[in-house]
């Protein structure tokens, strides 16, 4: 058996489904005896928990996987008790660590996915327990579960945008902060489309400007705008229908005649998710209206008051301004049968309940808050009453799919004039997306006026759910009607959005695309090692260059492209934050992060990098002259090929060339200098000579040339002109602005100082290969925080090449050592620096070269200070940290 360590949710896309996917992370213990395990598994089929394995028996292996794959079986039941959905669980196993499993379970709401696998984990693993001990946990968990129901409306609207290939973000979850405090419903906010280009929904909801919003906000400026378009309304008092003593109310029903109709004065938002609403008719009594009045006017005082009009309470349902549905909704109710109380009746129904949702409903019901409370005193009852047989009591204000309500279609019933008075009343407010208008209506065959229609409520935000219950044929074809209505024919859902990873040059690569285009589209959103950034904005700092980066400016109205940087660590957590970018782009595959998470092999690393090659639905660009990423296209055909390369001669090029696709090449031309060039089939264009691209600085830094051809690669498989190319290029450079922490030559001081972020061997061969080129007459000087800090490895395969590269080492680490197991005990800095310090000494370097530092202050300090005019001192960390001190201790 095993225990649970924790659960960790996979916020992107991954192989494992659309997020957020549960990892339930299991490790095996020590196993109970086999018939007590088997016991348990009985027992759980016997409560219809894990009907997998009922059929387990003494001569079935209890294999480690098996029981992890009930263990998620288990853990999608429970969601689906408690009104979740759930996935199929799939088991993930690492290499090297055969005593751990991962669930991997596609899901709806984190923090009810979280209670679930712990309910699983005592269900399953711990054999002392007993039935009343499950009785106990699965009411608490269904109560727990039941409050944190995802919007239905959400649900279904989600799942048509994905059928229909439009993206789409939770709003309402990590990266994201969720909304402070109580809510009236759980994981509904999302997001279709990307930048300036989405819309967000809460449930069925679009943004509303405020102004459309005004007109409904109050009853006041709702009845006298729809009396203003000459609509049918419920009598009304002619001065001051609103009143703030019980008194006034009860003169207002004298005046007006009863039975009245009593609401609250200012509409409540998403009103169609609560529990309750403050709606209180017919009031015929003193009695009655004074009860009313005191639970309708707890929050504002004053009341609205109103006659009552006959007829049933139909609310139409209209998208794109056109009536889609109708359903007539009666409140829930309970019948009296002159021998249970009201409590006993009300628990009746909740046990009873079909669904989780009405179960919860029921639940709430049953526990006699205000309002149920306000209506039992209203019809004269008390808890404890028992109701005479044949009795109704509705228990609240209306009926909705949300508090336990009767929901009926009568969509063919209705007369041409009453559908075309509920598409003008949705008109006269503007609310030509989506609206729902209530109307009271006699005879649904008859006239859209009084005294057989009236309009009592234009409604900015309802729910599709409540239409659906009346009628379930509804459940595709009403967010088919709302996604059209948001994304007309022609409007564009999708922003450009290319996507880039590899193992080196990645940020250069991601900043130098930006930009590009920045000259093309103005505001990009770009994503890297570094931040997020909306156009000079940084809307988070630090390694986002993954699932919530992007989510941030895609999530952004003002982005019109986006870059995004993607690397291997968020990849393998977290999955990618969108399902299809218009272009991606692998730089190269080196050795580095190998042994982590389960890759072993370049090859392996390969395929985790190449799953960003799968999102790319128009172009695919790879470096020609690495094998491993060659090696990708031939997995990936949905994106067309670009090949980028310094040999433009060689074999690949050729073939793929004459299969008449694309190539961005690194040649010289005629005249000797060295060129970009596209060419596709058998032509040819010179884009522009790479000394005019600053951050290749006249052939310094080499590498920077082919990140800029995968830069220009990128934009032109967007179309971007060749022209804007250009000039992205040239206005981009290796300043500290433009691209800090890579390759800075940092002015103000005596010696050459140069930082940056080289931090495999990969790295370091090309820092050498600069450092070759540079004039340096003095020593050469090394500040190293990022060798080691987060594979030990990297010590071992980079310090002879240290050695022999740098007359003194100043060593120190970053914090990814403090969260090192390899550097696993009370210091873990101490013990890094404590390895480099032997590696070093082991390979024949001289101890009064080498000095190591723990904080990264004091290692950048200390090479200032000891670095001589004609020296250079490489700095090599995190440009956040080297940059601020540099920053600190230069001179005024």
């Amino acid at each position: 058996m095993f225990k649970l360590v924790g659960t960790r949710f996979r916020t992107g896309h991954s192989p494992y489904g659309p997020p957020p996917v549960a990892r339930v992370e299991l490790r095996t213990a020590v196993s109970p005896q086999r018939s007590t395990s088997l016991e348990r598994l009985h027992h759980l089929s016997r409560q219809g928990l894990l009907e997998e394995a009922a059929s387990a028996s003494d001569g079935d292996s209890l294999d480690n996987e098996s029981v992890s794959r009930w263990f998620g079986s288990l853990m999608a039941r429970l969601l689906e008790r408690g009104g979740h959905r759930a996935g199929r669980p799939q088991i993930e196993t690492h290499a090297g660590e055969g005593d751990t499993f991962f669930v991997n379970l596609p899901c709806e709401e984190p923090d009810t996915v979280e209670k679930a696998a712990e309910v699983a984990g005592r269900f399953l693993f711990d054999a002392s327990r007993d039935n009343h001990d499950d009785i106990a946990d699965l009411e608490q968990f269904l109560d727990f579960a039941g409050a944190r129901m995802p919007h239905p409306d959400t649900r279904r609207i989600i799942r048509v945008a994905r059928a229909c290939a439009l993206p789409v973000l939770r709003l309402d979850q990590d990266p994201f902060e969720s909304a402070p405090g109580p809510r009236p419903f759980y994981a509904g906010l999302i997001q279709i489309g990307q930048g300036v280009n989405r819309r967000v929904l809460a449930g069925a909801v679009p943004w509303l400007d405020q102004q459309k919003l005004m007109r409904v906000a109050s009853r006041e400026a709702l009845v006298t705008h729809l009396r203003r378009h000459g609509l049918p309304l419920a009598p009304q008092v002619p001065d001051f229908p609103t009143k703030n003593r019980a008194s006034r109310a009860v003169r207002a029903a004298e005046r007006l005649g009863k039975p009245i109709a009593m609401r609250a004065i200012y509409r409540q938002p998403f009103a169609h998710a609560r529990q309750s609403t403050a709606l209180f008719e017919p009031l015929a009594s003193e009695r009655a209206i004074t009860a009313a009045f005191q639970a309708a006017s707890v929050d504002h005082r004053q009341v609205w008051v109103e006659a009552h009009v006959p007829g049933d309470r139909v609310r139409c349902l209209l998208i794109g301004g056109v009536l889609v549905a109708a359903t007539r909704a009666t409140p829930p109710t309970i019948t009296g049968d002159g021998v249970r109380s009201v409590s006993e009746l009300t628990a009746h129904a909740a046990a009873c309940a079909e669904s989780p949702r009405q179960r919860q409903a029921w639940k709430a019901i049953e526990a006699g808050d205000r309002d149920v409370q306000a209506r039992l005193a209203i019809a004269g009852l008390t808890p404890t009453a028992i109701p005479e047989a044949g009795r109704h009591v509705s228990l609240r204000g209306e009926g909705t799919a949300f508090n336990g309500g009767t929901l009926e279609n009568v969509l063919d019933r209705l007369s041409a004039p009453i559908r075309e008075l509920a598409e003008r009343a949705a008109a006269a407010f503007g609310l030509d997306e989506i609206a729902a208008v209530d109307l009271a209506v006699v005879d649904p065959a008859g006239e859209a006026s009084a005294p057989n229609c009236h309009v009592l409520d234009v409604v900015p935000d309802p729910d599709l759910q409540s239409h659906i219950e009346g009628r379930p044929e509804a459940g595709d074809e009403l967010p088919h009607r709302l996604l059209d209505a948001l994304f007309p024919s022609g409007r564009p859902v999708r922003i450009p959005t290319v996507a880039i990873t590899g193992t080196n040059g990645k940020t250069t690569t991601s900043r130098m695309t930006a930009s590009i285009l920045r000259g093309a589209y103005g505001v990009v959103g770009l994503t890297t090692t570094e931040g997020a950034y909306v156009g000079d904005d940084c809307v988070l700092a630090g390694d986002v260059a993954g699932v919530p980066g992007a989510a941030l400016v895609l999530a952004d109205d003002r982005t019109r492209a986006a870059v995004l940087e993607t690397a291997r660590g968020a990849l393998q957590a977290l999955g990618t934050a969108v399902e299809a970018v218009d272009a991606a782009a692998c730089l190269n595959i080196a050795a580095d992060h190998l042994g982590v998470d389960g890759i072993t092999t370049l090859e392996e690393l390969a395929a985790v990098k190449s799953r960003v090659l799968e999102l790319a639905d128009g172009y695919a660009a790879v470096n020609a002259d690495n094998p491993q990423c060659l090696a990708m296209l031939s997995n990936h055909q949905r994106a067309r090929p670009i090949l980028v390369s310094r040999n433009p001669e060689s074999a690949d090029v050729a073939d793929h060339l004459a299969a008449g696709h694309r190539a961005v090449l690194i040649d010289r031309a005629d005249d000797g200098r060295e060129y970009l060039w596209f060419a596709q089939g058998s032509t040819s264009d010179r884009l522009m000579p790479t000394h005019d691209i600053p951050a290749v600085m006249n052939g310094l830094l080499p590498f920077n040339t082919l990140n800029a051809a995968f830069a220009a690669a990128l934009c032109w498989s967007l179309g971007v002109d060749n022209r804007l190319i250009r000039e992205g290029l040239a206005r981009f450079s290796n300043s500290v602005e433009d691209n800090a922490g890579r390759y800075n030559f940092i002015e103000g001081y005596p010696f050459t100082l140069l930082t940056d972020f080289a931090q495999n061997a990969h790295g370091l061969a090309e820092l050498y290969s600069v450092i070759e080129k540079l004039p340096i007459e003095g020593k050469k000087r090394l500040v190293c925080l990022t060798i080691g800090s987060r594979h030990r490895e990297h010590i071992e395969e980079n310090v002879r090449d240290l050695a022999d590269r740098f007359d003194s080492l100043i060593i120190g680490c970053s914090d990814y050592a403090d969260e090192n197991p390899q550097y696993a005990g009370s210091n873990p800095r101490e013990t890094m620096l404590a390895h480099f310090r032997k590696e070093l000494l082991d390979a024949g370097t001289h101890p009064e070269r080498i000095e190591t530092h723990a904080q990264p202050e004091t290692a950048i300090r200390h090479g200032l200070e000891i670095t001589q005019p004609g020296d250079l001192l490489v700095v090599l960390g995190n440009p956040k940290v080297v940059l601020a001190i540099l920053e600190e201790t230069a001179e005024p």
